[in-house]
């Protein structure tokens, strides 16, 4: 009889796979109890299985020693929960268990529960579906579920895509995983789907020869990025796509995202600008090129979007337990579509120009027709470049030939840089530009190496910096865009600047229509004088007077949030009129009313410069002739009388420049103030004096 029961025990112990799903369902009995005993070597602990707890008959229980009776008896509990697979997400090592049980109509009720939730704290996770269970049981349904581990299924996941580590090795998460046997469990259409074959043919015969080549590398510059982001710190390629309606601007983004994925708005990677900050952040994911839709709909200030977009990280923020919450991040190529500028909508930083490359008024597309056929087979034929790049990229890993690619693209870059100081349009910038432009280029060459489509990825770069402002010396220079936003803020507002010298209100002497054209919200004060050249060698032809108070505000309405960089800047062309040790004037606007402020040069009208250009090459002929030395002359009477006479001249430039360049804070006459001559748009100018020194700057 001992034996006998002995043996049946070892059977309830195997059973832990559970009921067929034809199979009769228990009911629950806690009453119920049979007698079995457990030979010694059961009772030896084993860290996986705890012997005293079983599945018998489709119930889970707990067997309980009778000292009377000095035997094993089998308390059922309720209707036994099964493990189907334990889920192990590759990125973390998180584990989750699939469990099913049959619920009393007979029905197969299946459901995961996070391993870390296995707990009688979470009691809730199993009773909302149904299972028996009671709070002082629960334990025993726990000890029930773990005893099946050891034997179970185990599934290896993964939720996030693009480039990771599994086992100490680089693995690449896509639909599946590459050098790790894994599938994806998210959400997106990421499986490749369609012919190759018939995308290739669109590609050959719709997209080469034009801009959309462009598309094609940035695209496939996504998964270097990704791979490289710790070594290079390139950060994301951020492209804002800018036009009109029917260039081609969203058949570009679709033609982008089906190199990895499937281009829609459900389960793709296409976005839209009327998601909030925060969905558009967490939907993002690595090596997978993305498009956000729509940029019309922005109805912020995108600037720190922008940022944070381009950094591939969001915003920081804290749990209910005021514990910092895991922020998402992604390191790939992000393309933005819209009818508007969406720099123009940002503050006026400068970095936002080298991070984020808008193309502005291109035509992408060749017709219309032929937009309808790269969307057609985009939408059903996709997700093959992406994961034969990345798979080519983890082949040079293990052949250890990264450093050949990382070689190659530091050529690129140095022959993109090359190329600009060759056209004179080097700055302080140009090597960070170049980054993102060499990247460019070694995505088209693997776009190539990957798909076999021949593109040329120096032709690509030069495309980018030509069609983008990261060239553009004068677009990049702060100082001259908060200059070019000056002029236009006085011009807009002309009628509020006291023009020529400070206002005396009490001023008798001052005309009815004097009196009247007084500004009354006033901005601040404008004097003229004859064209001169400053430091940087531009000429201007009058002077803005602004109040602290006023330049600030007209900072902050042009998003120009840091002035001390732009004085700086001012300061060091000769466009800041100031003592050399500070950036403030005592300037009047009223009479006998010092404030503190600026002095501000404006330059002088195209016309004007020409003029002043002209004029000052007259007078560097003068001043060579009048150099007695190189003249010949018949006699001492006729050097001296020439010499003279170019005396007299010179001291009449000089007479007449001292007189031109008083700007003073009184120095203009109240005739002047009136005047209805543009203030910096003298085309009337002749012989403008130019002074020998620039002394009046400081």
């Amino acid at each position: 009889m001992m034996a006998k029961l002995v043996s049946e025990q070892k059977k309830v112990e195997e059973e832990f796979v559970g009921l067929e799903e034809n199979a009769e369902i228990a009911d629950g009995n806690d009453g119920a109890s049979a007698v079995e005993t457990l030979e010694e070597k059961e009772k030896i602990p084993n860290p996986y299985v705890d012997a005293s707890v079983a599945i018998k008959h489709g119930m889970y229980g707990k067997w309980r020693y009778d000292k009377k009776a000095d035997a094993y008896t089998f308390d059922y509990v309720g209707a036994a929960v099964y493990l189907s697979k334990t889920i192990i997400f590759a990125e973390t090592m998180n584990r989750e268990l699939e469990l099913y049980f049959y619920d009393p109509q007979g029905q197969k009720i299946t459901f995961n529960v996070s391993r870390e939730k296995m707990t009688e704290q979470y009691i809730s996770e199993f009773t909302r579906k149904g299972v028996q269970v009671q709070k002082k049981h629960m334990g025993i349904l726990l000890t029930s579920i773990f005893n099946q581990e050891k034997d179970a299924v185990v599934e290896i996941r993964h939720e996030k895509l693009g480039f990771g580590t599994y086992k100490c090795k680089s693995v690449f998460f896509g639909a599946k995983g590459i050098g790790v046997n894994s599938s994806y469990a998210g959400r997106l259409a990421v499986m490749p789907t369609g012919r190759f074959s018939i995308w290739k043919q669109m590609i050959c015969e719709e997209v080469l020869g034009t801009d959309l080549e462009i598309i094609l590398a940035i695209a496939s510059a996504a998964p270097l990025i990704d791979y490289f982001h710790e070594t290079l710190h390139t950060g994301n390629l951020l492209v804002s796509l800018v036009g009109e309606s029917s260039t081609g601007k969203t058949t570009a983004g679709c033609l982008a995202v089906s190199l990895g994925a499937h281009c829609n708005f459900e389960n793709g990677m296409m976005l839209t600008f009327a998601d909030s900050k925060n969905s558009l952040m967490n939907a993002i994911c690595s090596s997978y090129p993305t498009v956000i839709d729509e940029g019309s709909l922005i109805r912020f200030n995108p600037t720190s979007l922008l940022y944070e977009l381009a950094e591939g990280r969001e915003k920081g923020r804290l749990t209910r337990e005021l514990v910092r919450a895991e922020s998402n991040t992604f390191n790939t190529a992000i393309f933005m579509t819209t009818e508007k500028s969406i720099l123009r909508m940002c503050d006026q930083n400068t970095g936002l120009l080298v991070r984020c490359l808008e193309f502005e008024g291109i035509t992408w597309t060749r017709s219309a027709d032929s937009a309808d056929r790269i969307k057609a087979v985009s939408e059903h034929n996709y997700g093959f470049v992406i994961v034969n790049i990345a798979t080519l990229i983890l082949k040079i890993e293990k052949a250890n030939k990264i450093s050949e690619v990382l070689e190659l693209y530091r050529e690129y870059q140095k022959r993109f840089v090359e190329q600009l100081k060759e056209k004179g349009k080097y700055t302080p910038l140009t090597e960070r530009i170049c980054k993102g432009v060499a990247m460019i280029a070694l995505g088209a060459e693997f776009f190539t190496k990957a798909t076999g489509i021949q593109i040329d990825p120096m032709k690509i770069g030069e495309k980018v910096l030509e069609y983008t402002a990261v060239s553009d010396m004068e677009r990049l220079d702060i100082g001259q865009r908060a200059l070019d936003y000056l002029c236009q803020y006085v011009t807009a507002n002309y009628s509020n600047f006291v023009l020529g010298a400070p206002i005396k209100p009490d001023d008798p002497s001052l005309t009815e229509y004097e009196r009247v054209n007084v500004p009354r919200d006033c901005k601040g004060r404008i004097t003229t004088f004859s064209a001169k050249r400053i430091k940087s060698g531009v000429f201007v032809v009058s002077e803005v007077f602004l109040s602290e108070l006023v330049f600030e505000d007209i900072l902050a309405k042009g998003g120009f949030q840091d002035k001390k960089i732009i004085l700086k800047k001012w300061k060091e062309s000769g466009v800041l009129h100031c003592e050399s040790d500070r950036y403030k004037s005592t300037i009047e606007i009223i009479s006998k009313q010092p404030v503190k402020g600026y002095r501000i040069y404006l330059p002088a009208s195209v016309n004007d410069a020409r003029k002043a250009e002209s004029a000052e090459k007259k007078k560097k002929a003068v001043w060579e002739k009048a150099n007695a030395s190189e003249i010949p002359f018949e006699d001492e009477a006729e050097e001296t009388g020439v010499k003279q006479e170019f005396k007299k001249k010179a001291d009449k430039v000089r007479q007449e420049s001292t007189i031109s360049n008083q700007d003073s804070l009184g120095g203009s006459s109240s005739k002047k103030r009136f005047s209805k001559s543009f203030p910096w748009g003298n085309d009337d100018l002749e012989m403008e004096p130019i002074p020998e020194e620039e002394e009046d700057l400081d």
